[in-house]
């Protein structure tokens, strides 16, 4: 009897999405739908150099269409994030397919401390020439960095 009954009412149910097929609001429901499934809020790993690939990523969802609408990283993903969300990816992704590995050696000052392992310091004064300073609530797009803080082991959420 159940089986009869979950048929009947299965019955029904394709009726009536048949009938809403052909509804004016069910369409324009649907296109809404469509334009919206294009948007994308991006959430960028760490990774160092392998961080690099997010460059890609991006330029691929784009390609096909897509559009961020926000982003949020760690790290390299932050790092990457925040170049997108400057309009400046491009620009950046040159910079680095142009260094040699000797350049990109020069560039890194290790450091062996409690703050870390890459001062990082001559790496962003060279970022700065190619990405000017900007307060993250100017940016474009809603954009966030996500960080520990070594000495606590909290996690920081940067928004401005």
């Amino acid at each position: 009897m159940s089986s009869s009954r979950s048929a009947v009412s299965g019955r029904r149910s394709r009726e009536k999405a048949v009938s809403l097929g052909n509804s004016q609001h069910l369409r324009k429901i649907l296109s809404t739908w469509q334009k919206m499934k294009k948007n994308v809020a991006l959430v960028l790993s760490s990774g160092g150099a392998r961080g690099f690939a997010h460059i890609g990523v991006i330029n691929t969802l784009e390609q096909a269409g897509y559009k961020i609408t926000s982003i949020a990283g760690t790290s390299m993903g932050a790092v990457v994030g925040g170049i997108y969300a400057t309009g400046q990816l491009k620009v950046f992704e040159d910079f680095a397919r142009s260094l040699s590995l000797k350049e990109v050696w020069k560039l890194t000052d290790l450091a062996f401390s409690k703050n870390g392992l890459v001062k990082g310091n001559r790496i962003i004064k060279k970022m700065k020439e190619i990405v000017p300073d900007r307060n993250i609530e100017d940016l474009p797009i809603p954009y966030c960095a996500v960080a520990t803080d070594i000495v606590s082991g909290t996690e920081k959420i940067f928004t401005r």
